[in-house]
C-alpha cells in the first residue's frame, strides 16, 4: 500500500512539473527560436571577448560553435555556455566535393554525426544544427565549379543521353536552350535532393532542430543552384542582397549588408534596418552578422572594396545593431491574412536568360524585371508569396488570386498542367523561348535576337526586336484604367514576341510599331507582357515608364480580387540601387531605405510616414 502511495505521488509530482514545464514540439521550439535575438558569431575576435560583450548588447543565442574540429569545440562552447547563450551548432560538409559520389557523402556524414553526437552529449545549450555545404557553406555549387563523371552519367541516364557531353554555359547575350536549362533543373532537384538528405540524416542523432541554407535569386548567380531543402525545421539565409529563401515563416536570415565597406556604424544601420524590416514583415527573423571587423582578422581578402575597421570590442556594427533588430523582431507579428499573389523567382530558368560574360549571371537589364514587379507590390502594400521556379511543377496555385511569372521562357509539360489550376496568369518576357528551333536562330540579346517556335497554341512564336515606337493603349479594358505613356515618349528597342494564331477570346490591350505587346486569352484569365517592359522601367532614367507599368500592374491586381493596402501613388522610385526597392509595406510593416520620410496612405484611410532609413508598424489589415 504504502509502495503505490510513493508511486502515486510521484506520478503526481511529474505530472505537475510536466505542466508547469510542458515539453515543445520542434514548432513550438522554433518560435521561441525565431523570437530572440541572434548573433552569427564568425572569427577576429576570441570567445573570451566576444561572448559578454554579445551578451551586453542583449543576444540570447548564438549560432556556434562552427566546423568539425571537436577539439575546438571543447574550448569553445563552455564559454558561450557560462553566459546563457543558447546554440546554433554549425557542422559541415565541406568533405562532400562532389555531392555526385557515395563515397564521398559517406565520409562527410561520418564528420556530421560525430559532431552532433558530441554536442548532444556533452552541450546542454544546443537548440539546434545549421548545417553548411558547398559555395561559402550556402549549399550552392562554387562558381565556375568542374562537374565529374559521375555528375555527366547521372544526368544522361535523367535525360536518356547516353555518353553526351554536358552542355557548356551560353556566350554572352545568348540565351540559354533546352538542355542547359534541363541541366540547371538538373542539378537544381539534385543539391535540394541532398539538402533532404542529410538533414534527415541528422535528424537520426537529435531530436533538436535541424536545417540549412535556403536561398535562391531573382535571376543572377543561378548557377550555384541553391534552393529548397525539403525536411528542414528552419531555414537560412542572407536577406542582404535580394536574395530570398523557400518559405520566410522557418527563415532565419543573416544581415550582412557589406557591412565592412561603410565608414560608420550609423551609415551601415540606415543602409540595413530597412531590410530587416522588409524581411521581418514576410515571417522572416533577422540574424547579426559579425563580419570580422578587427584589423588582423584576416577578412582583408573577402572582398575588393574599402575595408573599415573598429578597435574595441563593443564598437563591432554586429554588436551595436542588436537592440534595433530587437525592436524590429518585437514589432513583427505573425500574418493573419493568407497572401493574394504567388510571385515566382526564376532560380535554376534565369540559365534561359541571355547570359552575361560573368559565369552564372544573367546579362544587363534583364534581371530587374521580377524585382520591378515585386518592388512595386511593395509599394501597394500586397501580400505575396514568392516561391522558386521548379515549385511550378507541383505546389498548390489555386490558393492565389493570380500567379506571377516574370520570365515564362520554360514550362514543361508538368508546370503548364499544374498551372491549370491558377484561377489566372500574367505573364512577362518571351514565352517559351528555351524551346526555340535553334537552326532558326540569329543574332543574341547584346544587339538582336531571332528566333521561331511553335505552340499548339499559339501556332509560330516569333521572337525578334521590336524598334522603337510609341505605345497605343486598348482604353476601353478596365486593365489600362489610368495607364498613361506620355505621346512625346518612345517605348526602347526591345526583344518580344508574337505569335501566329492569337485565340479567338484574346484581347489586345497595347501595342508598340502595330505589334501587340500586352494581350490577354482565355476571357482575361491570362495576361502576357509580350516584351521587357517591367525590366525598362526599372532602367529607364526617367520615371514615365514605370508610372504606367505601376498602374497597369494595379488594376490587374484589382481585376483579380487583390486587396492593394496603399492607396497612395508611387512616393519614389523602385529603383534606387537596392536590391529590394526604395519603400514599401511587408505584412505589418513598413520600411524605407531613402534619405526622406515616405509618407503614404492606407486604404483604410489611415496616414502612415515610414521615416527615413527606417521602418514603422502599419498593423494588420
Amino acid at each position: 500500500m504504502k509502495k503505490n502511495l510513493l508511486i502515486l505521488s510521484i506520478l503526481c509530482i511529474a505530472a505537475c512539473q510536466a505542466e508547469k514545464n510542458p515539453i515543445k514540439n520542434k514548432s513550438q521550439v522554433l518560435n521561441d527560436l525565431k523570437s530572440k535575438q541572434i548573433l552569427v558569431a564568425m572569427w577576429g575576435w576570441d570567445a573570451k571577448l566576444l561572448a559578454p560583450a554579445a551578451k551586453n548588447a542583449g543576444y540570447e543565442v548564438v549560432v556556434k560553435p562552427g566546423g568539425n574540429n571537436l577539439n575546438e569545440h571543447k574550448k569553445e562552447f563552455p564559454i558561450w555556455q557560462k553566459y546563457g547563450f543558447e546554440m546554433l551548432v554549425r557542422p559541415h560538409l565541406f568533405a562532400v566535393n562532389d555531392p555526385f559520389d557515395e563515397q564521398q557523402i559517406s565520409n562527410g556524414y561520418s564528420e556530421l554525426e560525430k559532431v552532433i553526437k558530441f554536442h548532444e552529449k556533452y552541450n546542454s545549450n544546443v537548440v539546434g544544427y545549421v548545417i553548411m555545404w558547398g559555395f561559402l557553406g550556402e549549399g550552392g555549387f562554387l562558381p565556375n565549379y568542374k562537374f565529374s563523371e559521375k555528375a555527366k552519367k547521372a544526368f544522361n541516364d535523367y535525360m536518356k543521353t547516353p555518353g553526351m557531353p554536358l552542355p557548356e554555359q551560353p556566350s554572352m547575350g545568348m540565351p540559354g536552350n533546352l538542355r542547359w536549362v534541363e541541366w540547371l533543373k538538373f542539378r537544381s532537384k539534385k543539391l535540394a535532393d541532398f539538402r533532404q538528405d542529410y538533414v534527415m540524416f541528422a535528424k537520426k542523432f537529435t531530436d533538436k532542430l535541424v536545417g540549412t541554407w535556403s536561398e535562391f535569386y531573382a535571376v543572377d548567380n543561378y548557377a550555384l543552384n541553391m534552393g529548397d531543402a525539403p525536411g528542414s525545421d528552419f531555414l537560412f539565409y542572407d536577406l542582404s542582397f535580394g536574395d530570398v529563401t523557400v518559405n520566410q515563416k522557418l527563415a532565419l536570415a543573416e544581415s550582412h549588408g557589406n557591412m565592412e565597406t561603410f565608414s560608420t556604424f550609423e551609415k551601415w544601420r540606415d543602409y540595413i534596418l530597412p531590410l530587416m524590416a522588409h524581411a521581418a514583415g514576410q515571417g522572416v527573423t533577422p540574424m547579426s552578422f559579425q563580419f570580422p571587423m578587427t584589423r588582423n582578422s584576416g577578412a582583408q581578402g573577402n572582398t575588393n572594396r574599402k575595408k573599415y575597421y573598429v578597435d574595441k570590442i563593443e564598437d563591432e556594427y554586429s554588436l551595436k545593431i542588436g537592440p534595433y533588430m530587437k525592436k524590429i523582431i518585437n514589432a513583427a507579428l505573425p500574418e493573419t491574412n493568407f497572401p493574394d499573389v504567388c510571385l515566382v523567382y526564376d532560380s535554376f530558368q534565369a540559365g534561359a536568360m541571355p547570359a552575361d560574360k560573368w559565369s552564372g549571371r544573367v546579362l544587363w537589364p534583364y534581371y530587374f524585371g521580377t524585382k520591378q514587379i515585386e518592388s512595386s507590390m511593395s509599394q501597394m502594400g500586397v501580400n505575396m508569396r514568392i516561391i522558386p521556379y521548379e515549385w511550378l511543377e507541383n505546389y498548390d496555385l489555386s490558393k492565389y488570386k493570380i500567379v506571377i511569372i516574370p520570365d515564362p521562357m520554360y514550362l514543361n509539360v508538368k508546370m503548364k498542367e499544374n498551372l491549370m489550376s491558377a484561377k489566372r496568369i500574367l505573364y512577362s518576357g518571351e514565352y517559351l523561348l528555351t524551346y526555340r528551333n535553334v537552326k532558326t536562330q540569329k543574332g543574341n540579346y547584346t544587339n538582336e535576337f531571332h528566333a521561331i517556335t511553335y505552340d499548339p497554341r499559339f501556332g509560330r512564336i516569333k521572337y525578334f526586336k521590336n524598334n522603337s515606337g510609341k505605345i497605343k493603349i486598348n482604353r476601353k479594358n478596365a486593365m489600362m484604367k489610368n495607364v498613361d505613356f506620355p505621346k512625346e515618349k518612345n517605348y526602347p528597342g526591345d526583344q518580344m514576341f508574337t505569335v501566329s494564331k492569337y485565340p479567338a477570346n484574346s484581347v489586345c490591350l497595347a501595342r508598340v510599331n502595330g505589334k501587340p505587346v500586352i494581350f490577354t486569352t482565355n476571357n482575361g484569365r491570362e495576361i502576357f507582357v509580350a516584351n521587357r517592359a517591367f525590366a525598362f522601367a526599372w532602367t529607364e532614367k526617367n520615371d514615365w515608364l514605370e508610372k504606367g507599368m505601376f498602374q497597369f500592374l494595379k488594376n490587374v491586381l484589382k481585376n483579380s480580387g487583390v486587396k492593394i493596402r496603399v492607396e497612395s501613388l508611387p512616393q519614389v522610385r523602385a529603383n534606387l540601387s537596392y536590391a529590394f526597392g526604395s519603400y514599401g509595406v511587408t505584412g505589418n510593416l513598413a520600411w524605407n531605405t531613402t534619405d526622406k520620410d515616405i509618407r503614404m496612405k492606407m486604404s483604410n484611410g489611415r496616414k502612415i510616414i515610414i521615416p527615413k532609413h527606417g521602418w514603422a508598424i502599419i498593423g494588420n489589415q
